[in-house]
């Protein structure tokens, strides 16, 4: 009836209403400190994954979301070095890749995450498989 119909009108102003409540309780410059720590963990982390031979990031991404791909490794194959080690990362086709989301929580592991991930270069066998997620 009308309320079910009601309720699930309601529903998509849920995240409007919790995004605009966390910008609210972080203010300004609370806002531009997260960004910023998301703006320069990114960056770390374009760099590091560009310095590893064979990987290159896809595109010029601006802020905290990209992929990378390689030019003469199995990059699912990595994924799954990855994947054993607590990494979760998304995997796409067309061209092949792994994802990324950078949050600013990243901060504190993107020194691990950039160790990790040359070693899956350097040790990574044939890929399990995996199925990639976006395509």
């Amino acid at each position: 009836g009308y309320a079910s119909f009601a309720m699930a009108g309601a529903r998509p102003a849920a995240p409007i209403a919790a995004a605009w409540a966390i910008l609210h309780w972080l203010g300004r410059d609370g806002y531009v400190r997260l960004a910023r720590k998301i703006r320069d963990t990114t960056r770390k982390l374009r760099a590091g994954i560009a310095a590893i031979d064979g990987l290159f990031v896809h595109g010029d991404p601006e802020m905290s979301l990209f992929a990378f791909g390689s030019t003469r490794h199995d990059v699912f194959a990595i994924g799954d070095v990855m994947d054993d080690r607590g990494w979760c990362l998304d995997r796409q086709t067309g061209p092949d890749a792994l994802h990324l989301m950078v949050s600013p929580e990243h901060e504190r592991v993107a020194d691990a995450f950039l160790a990790d991930l040359r070693e899956a270069v350097a040790i990574h066998g044939e890929s399990r498989g995996k199925a990639a997620r976006y395509s």
